[in-house]
């Protein structure tokens, strides 16, 4: 049988408690991720807001952001003062993907962002963000950044010679002339 705690006698007083800090944080990022951001360096974490809750003021505080599994680096930035009630942008997080880990994806896999906040040596808190992470010729679609599909196009795949020669003909066949000259011609009709 295990003994009640002792109650705290008027005399006594009880041992000091170390508040935690009051702080959040908020993290603006992309929670699709795939190779063709990599390579064009499109950044997945767009921003980080450190919010100072407390009375007091928060000092030697320290951002950190890990991904799992690892396809990126981990990153770190450094706050010295954060005064009471304010709140710190982090509008630069500069978190490097991994090509090869991107590269050799072949099937969507779940991932996580964690960001944690340190004062010292002790984490204040820690936050987890879920992200996909997108097989390497996986188009995150209208969802998330549309406009990297253009990363997908190939100039020198072997299948670009053969839809060439298939305009030519067609062209040829349409106006006599098969070349491809596009604009450099300054004949609208001939715009390929």
């Amino acid at each position: 049988m295990s003994e009640l705690p002792h109650p705290t006698r008027e005399s006594e007083t009880p041992p000091a408690s170390d508040e935690p800090a009051a702080c959040a944080v908020s993290i603006a990022l992309d929670r699709r991720i795939n190779f063709a951001m990599q390579q064009n360096d499109v950044p997945v974490v767009q921003a980080i807001r450190v919010v100072n809750d407390g009375a007091e003021p928060l000092r030697d505080l320290r951002v950190r952001v890990t991904a799992e599994p690892g396809f990126a680096d981990a990153w770190e930035t450094r706050i010295d003062f954060l005064a009471a009630g304010s709140t710190y942008n982090l509008d630069s997080v500069d978190l490097a993907l991994s090509p090869v880990f991107l590269h050799e994806l072949t099937e969507r896999v779940g991932g996580r962002l964690r960001v944690e906040l340190y004062r010292g040596d002790e984490r204040l808190l820690e936050q987890v963000e879920p992200v996909e992470l997108l097989a390497r010729d996986e188009w995150s679609g209208l969802v998330s950044l549309p406009e990297i599909l253009a990363a997908f196009v190939l100039p020198n795949h072997p299948a670009v010679d053969d839809l060439l020669r298939v305009a030519a003909d067609t062209l040829g066949q349409w106006s006599g002339d098969p070349s491809l000259s596009g604009y450099q011609s300054k004949d609208p009709r001939r715009v390929s």
